[in-house]
């Protein structure tokens, strides 16, 4: 890894990681982002108030990283918007959100074909790599994100799909990029704001690409390079999954689409309570309709589960 000597001629790319408690994939992650040949990187963790020891742990083992500390867990969008913030005023020119929970493979030169791909395509705002599944990286996490926009289906495109069953092109517009490996454009935050940190976990990073799209950029996904992301290392807790899926859900289908699509929420809403239902997971579905009605009630921001919810 090559850090900024202050006389390089590459633009300055600031790669943000976010480690809550989790010393071993933060860990894992920096160990391959060291081996990048990238001139003028400068890597920086967010600690979103981690409760162990996992903090100076990671500051003891790479001290050529900078730190940001927050004091207590704000969530995914708050956090990244610390490291962004710090990535800015440094002077960095393309920020990668990147989930700790991924490895860089050493074979690509992965920020060095983004950058270069920016560079070259200015209406450009996000890039993302081609994600695919560790240690399964035959099947592809992302590759594009399509969004219909009558129901406000959200999906990824080949999810689960061998890449060698896919055909991909080399480059894929997108109606949205995950917060998993989002390349952004530094004057992208100028024209539109950091993520929204109200949305605290879930679609903040689909409701900033949307605000994105909707100012003109484009979203594309590079699939001639790729991460590797442990999917489930990120996922949350169940209340988590249930309670602000819901929730942002529904935030993000009454500010970005047509009103008739809040009637296709209360189908996908019946379909996910069925789901739990056939799992006997019914703390899921509380969860679900406690996000439902904060949704309508416009609610937002963290929420401390009760204290006698049922596992």
């Amino acid at each position: 890894m090559t850090t900024n000597n202050g006389s390089s001629t590459s633009p300055l790319t600031a790669v943000v990681l976010i480690n809550w408690n989790n010393f071993e994939d933060t860990s894992e992650c920096l160990d391959s982002l060291q081996k990048s040949t990238y001139e003028n990187i400068q890597i920086i963790v967010v600690d979103n108030g981690s409760t162990d020891n996992s903090l100076s742990r990671l500051q003891s083992k790479f001290e050529n990283v900078k730190y940001v500390s927050l004091d207590e867990n704000e969530g995914f969008p708050a956090a990244n918007n610390a490291g962004i913030e710090f990535a800015l005023e440094n002077g960095a020119e393309y920020v990668f959100l990147l989930n700790n929970d991924t490895i860089v493979p050493e074979e690509d030169d992965v920020l060095k074909n983004l950058v270069t791909y920016m560079e070259t395509n200015e209406q450009v705002g996000i890039v993302s790599p081609l994600v695919t599944y560790y240690p399964e990286t035959h099947l592809v996490w992302f590759s594009e994100g399509s969004i219909d926009w009558i129901t406000g289906k959200i999906q990824h495109t080949n999810m689960g799909k061998s890449k060698q069953s896919c055909n991909l092109q080399m480059y894929i517009c997108n109606d949205c990029i995950p917060g998993c490996a989002m390349m952004i454009r530094s004057e992208l935050f100028d024209r539109v704001g950091l993520l929204d940190p109200s949305y605290f976990l879930r679609f903040s990073d689909t409701e900033f690409s949307l605000r994105a799209l909707n100012s003109g950029y484009d979203l594309v996904t590079d699939t001639s390079v790729e991460i590797f992301h442990k999917a489930s290392s990120s996922s949350g807790s169940k209340f988590d999954l249930s309670y602000y899926q819901s929730r942002n859900r529904w935030h993000l289908i009454r500010d970005y689409f047509p009103k008739i699509s809040l009637l296709f929420y209360f189908w996908w809403l019946i379909k996910a309570t069925a789901n739990r239902g056939l799992h006997r997971d019914f703390s899921a579905i509380t969860d679900l309709f406690w996000g439902a009605k904060d949704g309508i009630l416009g609610r937002k921001g963290k929420v401390v589960p009760p204290s006698n919810r049922i596992e």
